[in-house]
């Protein structure tokens, strides 16, 4: 007997066919940057008042560890309730776009992406910077946590950086937005379109250093091969993986070596 599962989902071997979504791709471009936003300026104001309560200043509470913390909560939670109620409201799993049961596999895939991922980086790095020699590739990347001392601390940027935003930004970029494009243009396209936006959405942590080119080909890179995992693994699971490697090596270089070296 044959032990092939008869669920082609299983044969990451396989590119997957088109997805095929229930909703209008145009609505859901339209939906997911008023989530992005939305959530944003949500937690902004939750900020403004922990701000006013503690009786401390917008600015001075932006840098605080704690608040900054409860503002990656408050906005990683809208996303996802934002888009589980949307999807949910056209009687769909959220398997759809891409959160399926994790498998034994998953995390393999992703930790096996790394050095590809790595490698892609430092080849496209060093292309930009031969055609474009004035680009700043030491740029500090502003992340809203700042002087992290002591384990609550280092604990809740950890949480913050390495658990909820790599889970939150997958479901939103190659879940959703990634399923969502597809539906109106070919593959390639639709992942050009989300790598780009993705990296886009970086540019603005360059802080009062401007644009931070550098990390948008950083997260564009990222981005490329997450779309690949997705496609082949169709799930997130191993490009959450990847995410989340890549943010616990920033996460080790900031915090724990940079700090032991200061």
């Amino acid at each position: 007997m044959s032990n092939v599962s008869s669920d082609p989902s299983t044969d990451i071997g396989e590119a997957p066919p088109a997805a095929v979504v229930p909703w209008n791709p145009w609505l859901g471009m339209v939906f997911i940057v008023v989530v992005f936003f939305g959530a944003q300026v949500i937690s902004g104001v939750f900020v403004a008042l922990v701000a006013s309560v503690r009786g401390s200043n917008l600015q001075s509470s932006l840098g605080d560890v704690q608040t900054q913390f409860l503002f990656i909560v408050l906005s990683e939670a809208f996303t996802v309730g934002a888009i589980y109620l949307f999807v949910r409201g056209y009687k769909q799993k959220l398997s759809l776009i891409g959160l399926r049961v994790p498998r034994l596999r998953d995390p393999v895939y992703g930790l096996l992406a790394v050095p590809v991922y790595y490698a892609l980086f430092f080849a496209l790095l060093s292309v930009a910077t031969h055609l474009f020699p004035s680009l700043n590739v030491t740029q500090k990347q502003e992340i809203g946590f700042d002087n992290v001392t002591g384990q609550t601390q280092l604990v809740l940027t950890f949480i913050s950086l390495v658990v909820l935003v790599p889970i939150a930004e997958e479901l939103m970029f190659r879940g959703f937005m990634y399923t969502t494009l597809r539906k109106a243009m070919p593959l390639w396209v639709a992942g050009l379109i989300t790598s780009l936006l993705f990296g886009a959405g970086h540019l603005m942590e360059g802080g009062s250093g401007g644009p931070l080119y550098v990390g948008a080909l950083q997260t564009f890179t990222l981005s490329v091969v997450l779309i690949y995992l997705r496609q082949k693994t169709r799930t997130l699971w191993p490009g959450i993986m990847l995410h989340a490697s890549n943010n616990f090596i920033a996460f080790l270089y900031l915090f724990v070596i940079h700090s032991a070296g200061a």
